[in-house]
């Protein structure tokens, strides 16, 4: 049986040509996994970046599997694309493997604290699944 999004080939394998996370969000379900402050945050071009972060703001993560400093590091960006910090080293390590493993996570702003000229954001991690 064949649909507009999907058609059988000859060897009967089902082959989807449509939006496959619309096709699957009848099964998604976000999964809470912990809640982070990010690390790097002084390193960064401009240190005030975070700080203009609203809560329940969308961050994106990014594995980046050749950082010379942490094999198992994810970088944080805000909406614009921009680096805002990393997901601190002692506690990445599962966070990696499950993206390396094809699992889709997520993320937002929990909190900013600024005290002076520092600036804490604290990040809620989720994975969807479906």
């Amino acid at each position: 049986m064949s649909n507009p999004l999907t058609k059988f080939d000859d060897s009967k394998d089902l082959i989807v040509f449509g939006d496959l996370p619309e096709l699957l969000k009848p099964m998604q379900e976000k999964i809470y996994l912990d809640s982070v402050y990010a690390a790097g945050i002084s390193h960064l071009d401009d240190p005030e970046l975070p700080a203009k972060l609203k809560p329940k703001e969308k961050l994106y993560l990014f594995r980046e599997s050749e950082n010379p400093h942490d094999q198992y590091a994810i970088r944080i960006d805000n909406e614009a694309g921009e680096k805002i910090g990393y997901i601190p080293k002692r506690s990445n390590r599962v966070f990696a493997r499950l993206m390396d493993a094809g699992k889709i996570l997520t993320a937002a702003v929990s909190d900013v604290e600024k005290t002076g000229r520092y600036c804490a954001l604290k990040v809620d991690l989720w994975m969807e699944d479906f």
